[in-house]
């Protein structure tokens, strides 16, 4: 699949595509297929996405994850909708999932705290505050 101009793919093919690269190559292999989903970003790949983490399949529900984790890169669409999901999929039954979701939310941390938004405060802060030390 190297040197395979993704472009002209429809969404359909590009995700079948993207689930064999990811259930079939090494950790290590490149994704082009993958990447041309982030990349594209689209409304159309946000619902392919989004239906993907309601799959059945725990690997397709993964999938799903790791595309919500990276849509539109490297200029995120779709934030909110993607982040709800990821949320949801935290708690899904089964852990390969879990962590595929917690990798996206990782990747897609900025969505999540975007530049200057408050964020909560450290646990040994938290301590410190109600007058507890570490």
């Amino acid at each position: 699949m190297a040197g395979t101009d993704h472009a002209s793919w429809s969404t359909s093919a590009l995700i079948e595509a993207a689930y064999r690269e990811q259930h079939e190559l090494d950790d290590d292999s490149p994704c082009p297929a993958t990447v041309a989903l982030h990349e594209r970003g689209s409304r159309e790949v946000l619902d392919a996405a989004l239906t993907l983490c309601t799959s059945l399949d725990s690997k397709r529900r993964s999938l799903g994850a790791r595309l919500l984790g990276e849509l539109g890169s490297p200029e995120r669409t779709f934030p909110e909708e993607c982040c709800d999901e990821l949320v949801r999929l935290l708690r899904d039954p089964s852990q390969s999932v879990v962590i595929s979701a917690i990798y996206a939310t990782k990747v897609a941390r900025p969505l999540f705290w975007p530049p200057g938004a408050a964020r909560a405060p450290s646990s040994s802060a938290s301590r410190k505050a109600a007058g507890r030390s570490s």
